[in-house]
């Protein structure tokens, strides 16, 4: 990348990505509908499926 190498700790764990310490929950379903939104609370959600 442009911004050269991330120089945190990046790793995974089950289905949480944690950077620098902070856990980011990682979700995959093939229907939207089946999503939890109530249950994460989310602020910012990313769709990457190509939908």
């Amino acid at each position: 990348s442009v911004h050269g190498r991330f120089k945190g700790d990046v790793a995974v764990d089950g289905n949480t990505l944690v950077v620098n310490g902070r856990k980011i929950r990682l979700t995959a379903v093939k229907d939207p509908a089946e999503l939890q939104w109530g249950e994460v609370g989310a602020e910012i959600v990313i769709e990457s499926t190509g939908l």
